[in-house]
């Protein structure tokens, strides 16, 4: 809320209309009032389903509307998430067993947020879905380098991240990704 208010703010500062000002702050993140026939049915079937379906839109847009940036953007957020881990590496704690305690937060905690790990606690923001694909590449890289995964187990790893940042449907594994969110606890059980 806080992004869309500064962003119509400043709409405002520069002279637009009301109008203006909010159709250019629904921009600034998912904008939930924009969708296809079926994504109210989806919505309430699928928890998310609307941000599943626009993250992904908006990266292609970027990348169709100007690629070079898109590509920078791109190739700066592997950079940075390759630093981001590399710093939570070195500034992490030791865990118990005597390894970085770095190693003991989860992969989709690493590639879903953007932060870095000081002591023994992580500290992070979601990342936008679709980008969060080459966040996880950049983990996964600093990981190789490290010696804590091998170069083949690389693509392993990446493509069902890059999977799951572009499929409106999440889940554990197939049957959860297309179970509504209603019943998945019957599902998760089993």
């Amino acid at each position: 809320v806080g992004t869309r208010l500064a962003v119509w703010d400043k709409g405002k500062r520069l002279g637009w209309s009301d109008d203006k000002a909010a159709v250019y702050d629904r921009k600034v993140t998912a904008d939930f009032a924009q969708h296809g026939t079926l994504t109210p049915v989806f919505r309430r079937l699928y928890l998310f389903f609307g941000a599943g379906v626009q993250g992904p839109r908006e990266m292609a847009a970027a990348f169709k509307q100007n690629p070079v940036r898109a590509s920078l953007v791109a190739a700066s957020l592997v950079a940075a998430a390759y630093a981001a881990a590399r710093a939570s590496r070195l500034f992490a704690d030791e865990s118990e067993s005597g390894g970085s305690a770095w190693n003991g937060v989860s992969d989709y905690t690493k590639s879903h947020k953007a932060g870095v790990m000081l002591g023994k606690v992580f500290y992070g923001l979601p990342i936008a879905w679709g980008w969060n694909a080459l966040w996880a590449l950049g983990v996964h890289m600093e990981a190789v380098q490290a010696g804590e995964l091998k170069g083949s187990e690389v693509a392993g790893k990446v493509l069902p991240e890059f999977i799951d940042a572009f499929s409106p449907l999440q889940g554990n594994d197939l049957l959860q990704k297309l179970t509504p969110t209603l019943a998945r606890p019957f599902v998760e059980s089993v």
